[in-house]
């Protein structure tokens, strides 16, 4: 049976979704310092514990601050750290540019909106 998404390590899974193999490092340090500003974006909108530091090793249940009376948006906020992070790392081609970041911009009001309202 696979692991629940919310067990899976953030980087891992990332990579995976960017189409990197586990194995190839050569990007691992850039890839870390995207899916960190991401990470601070999400602490602007009140997702994740504003004390968090990312680390590689860290899972999407450790960054994840959950709303006494609402869902954790797990999907939400995994793709918006996916996205944000390909959008910077590889991104897409002029055509894809703004529907990629409408989507961005869509997932930030939805998470900020989701904290907002539990908090």
């Amino acid at each position: 049976m696979a692991e629940p998404k919310s067990e899976m390590v953030i980087f891992d899974d990332l990579k995976d979704a960017l189409g990197i193999v586990k194995e190839d490092t050569g990007f691992d340090s850039e890839l870390s310092m995207y899916i960190s500003e991401s990470m601070d974006t999400l602490k602007q909108l009140g997702a994740v514990n504003e004390y968090m530091e990312y680390d590689e090793s860290m899972k999407w249940s450790d960054i994840i601050s959950t709303p006494e009376f609402t869902h954790t948006p797990y999907g939400m906020v995994r793709l918006f750290v996916m996205l944000s992070t390909k959008v910077t790392f590889d991104p897409p081609s002029p055509s894809n540019v703004s529907y990629v970041q409408a989507k961005i911009d869509q997932l930030a009001w939805r998470i900020r909106e989701e904290y907002s309202y539990s908090g």
